[in-house]
């Protein structure tokens, strides 16, 4: 019998580029909900991807500080989210939150901007659930990136990716066999770096059984 194994994934390892950072910050703060240990989590998550001894040097912060400031377990100063911000070569911004309430009433969000605006995330451009089968997953459209869930029947994740425009199908079709599933859903998105920002944050949050480090 084939055993499976897994081991931790590591979200600073998927950390490539600046334009992957930035959205993946913008993808922490749009997931937050008011949890700023949260997202100071995920500043340490970039941190770790671009190395904590040349961000606290730039930040001005010993490497000590960094990481207790950063570890999720407490809410950093703002002073320190702007320093670290700042030392990581990013950005926040505000824009009007468009969350169906009038002018008066319309909130603020923060974004993060980097050499990729990363504010322009907007979330999933559509999303579509079939059976987690050959028939369901060639109704899958094709033709933009998409972040994809292999779902249990009770509706639990088993497996959360990424695929790129025109091999969604195909990407998807790869698991079958190997990992076991009842549904699948996808997300589209814009851009390949906010499906995988979007697949970062969804994957430390709900730690699909099958994720694991690399891919």
């Amino acid at each position: 019998m084939r055993t499976t194994t897994t081991t931790r994934y590591d979200v600073a390892e998927h950390l490539r580029t600046p334009e992957e950072m930035a959205a993946y910050l913008e993808a922490c703060l749009e997931e937050a909900d008011g949890d700023a240990a949260f997202v100071a989590k995920g500043l340490g998550d970039i941190a770790r991807a671009k190395g904590m001894t040349q961000v606290a040097r730039d930040a001005g912060l010993s490497r000590e500080s960094l990481y207790k400031a950063l570890s999720g377990e407490r809410s950093p100063g703002f002073d320190t989210i702007l320093k670290v911000v700042r030392a990581l070569g990013l950005k926040l911004h505000a824009a009007q939150w468009s969350g169906g309430r009038g002018m008066d009433s319309a909130p603020t969000r923060l974004g993060a901007e980097g050499s990729y605006r990363a504010g322009q995330l907007g979330g999933s451009m559509g999303t579509k659930k079939v059976g987690y089968n050959k028939s369901g997953i060639d109704k899958l459209p094709d033709d933009k990136p998409v972040l994809y869930r292999i779902k249990t029947q009770s509706g639990n994740d088993n497996y959360v990716g990424v695929a790129k425009r025109g091999r969604v199908q195909d990407r998807i079709t790869e698991h079958l066999g190997e990992i076991p599933g009842a549904k699948v859903s996808i997300e589209q998105f814009s851009s390949i770096a906010d499906a995988r920002a979007k697949e970062a944050n969804v994957i430390k949050r709900q730690q699909p059984k099958y994720n694991k480090q690399g891919k």
